[in-house]
């Protein structure tokens, strides 16, 4: 499995934990968020399997040989460069708007790392799922699952989750809407049980 934008490693560690047979590498471009996951992955000992590397997700194909991974995970910086307001704080900035890697330059190393039939997860912001459905559909991978996640019951999607395959070219699998919180605020069924599964195989 091949992490793109690991950062501190959150998301490697979740799935060697409910996989463990997975060898997971993680691709960081910020150096700091990097070193933030070697250490955690000290502190995760002994964890065997997980490796992080400081790359920029652009210079994937200059680094990495083609089609070496089964399955690539993303969460891409959300914004646009030039849009919306930058967070004061460099690193938070760059993780979040597209300063050094756009949602194309993560499509596309993810199609250049899986060979035929091999999939990728990404998260976008809801806004650009259009955006990423023709990248997808211009790098030959098909929309195999499609979720949308609402902040709370009876407001509109905000995010959306995409299972694409490469090559793929048949019909996608529409999933229910996922409620981050009810009406009322409080968590809904589905999240609750997943924050207190956590790390648990």
């Amino acid at each position: 499995v091949a992490d793109l934008g690991s950062g501190s490693g959150v998301l490697s560690f979740m799935l060697k934990q409910r996989r463990p047979a997975l060898e997971i590498v993680g691709f960081e471009i910020q150096p700091e968020f990097h070193a933030l996951a070697c250490r955690n992955l000290t502190l995760n000992a002994p964890l065997s399997g997980v490796s992080f590397e400081c790359v920029d997700v652009r210079e994937i194909p200059s680094r990495i040989l083609p089609e070496s991974f089964d399955l690539v995970v993303a969460n891409p910086p959300y914004y646009p460069a030039g849009s919306g307001r930058l967070p004061p704080k460099e690193t938070r900035a760059q993780a979040r708007h597209e300063l050094a890697g756009t949602l194309a330059d993560f499509i596309e190393a993810a199609n250049y790392l899986v060979p035929y039939g091999s999939r990728c997860a990404l998260v976008i912001p809801a806004g650009r799922f259009y955006e990423a459905h023709e990248i997808l559909k211009r790098t030959q991978m098909g929309i195999r699952r499609l979720r949308f996640i609402h902040p709370k019951d009876g407001q509109p999607a905000h995010l959306v989750l995409i299972e694409a395959e490469r090559f793929y070219n048949g019909k996608h699998e529409a999933l229910p809407p996922l409620e981050i919180r009810r009406a009322d605020g409080e968590f809904a069924p589905e999240i609750d049980a997943i924050l207190k599964k956590g790390f648990q195989p």
